[in-house]
């Protein structure tokens, strides 16, 4: 099945965080119109995908303005979890694959009351 542009472009966006290009913990994540404008998309998809990350964990409201939430490293555990779950063959559809995806950042992310 084929990924939406939206969850295409949300794909990438995981990446990107995971990989710094967005900044620290903390730092201000784009907003809905520097997203629009980076990513080629409409508003619409940008408030989307901004609220998919919400949901997720990934990024916090502050104030006006979302900041990436602050991760944790991989344990041991959590890693094993995600790849027993993965070989499992229980993502064989994008509701699965996304589910895996949002656990996944779960584990990655700290959650707002534990810190």
């Amino acid at each position: 099945m084929a990924l939406t542009k939206s969850e295409k472009i949300l794909e990438e966006i995981y990446s990107e965080l995971q990989a710094g290009a967005f900044g620290q913990p903390d730092d201000r994540f784009l907003t809905t119109r520097e997203l629009v404008v980076r990513k080629n998309i409409s508003l619409k998809t940008a408030f989307r995908i901004i609220e998919k990350l919400r949901e997720s964990g990934v990024i916090r409201k502050v104030g006006r303005d979302y900041r990436i939430a602050r991760t944790k490293p991989i344990q041991k555990q959590d890693g094993k979890m995600l790849q027993v779950f993965l070989l499992s063959g229980q993502t064989s559809n994008i509701t699965n694959l996304v589910a895996m995806t949002r656990l996944w950042w779960f584990l990655m992310v700290l959650n707002p009351q534990q810190t």
